[in-house]
């Protein structure tokens, strides 16, 4: 995981907040400020994104949790990395599928761009995370 030491880093910060044997929430902050109030998924923090939730796949968790309720802003391609991940966790003859469930922040202009691009037929989208960790916990 990545962690972002100074407001200007552009990595984004990916942190454990939960988890059982049942699934693991990651909140995803972005690059962000300091005092913690904003936070970008872009292009140019997606690929550590990326590279942060694919080394926790391989750690075998069954179910993610990504929380994206911190972020004020995200582009095509912060989108597009979410697809992604759901191509990558839907499973094949190797590998079983596991549950990715995404919480979008309920308004503003990350919730805009979900409901624009109509993310909710593409990925799992969940109001809070407690929510989804209930979901996950039950079953």
């Amino acid at each position: 995981m990545k962690r972002m030491d100074r407001p200007d880093d552009k990595e984004p910060i990916v942190r454990l907040t939960d988890q059982s044997d049942r699934y693991a929430v990651y909140t995803i902050y972005g690059g962000m400020a300091v005092d913690g109030t904003r936070g970008e998924l872009d292009i140019d923090n997606t690929p550590s994104l990326l590279e942060a939730l694919e080394d926790e796949l391989s750690q075998g968790n069954r179910a993610l949790v990504i929380d994206m309720t911190p972020l004020t802003y995200i582009d095509s391609v912060g989108l597009a990395a979410l697809v992604e991940i759901r191509q990558r966790t839907a499973g094949d003859s190797t590998h079983p599928p596991r549950t990715v469930l995404v919480v979008a922040p309920p308004a503003g202009g990350v919730r805009r761009a979900f409901d624009i691009m109509r993310m909710n037929r593409v990925v799992n989208l969940r109001p809070t995370v407690a929510e989804a960790v209930a979901e996950l916990a039950a079953g």
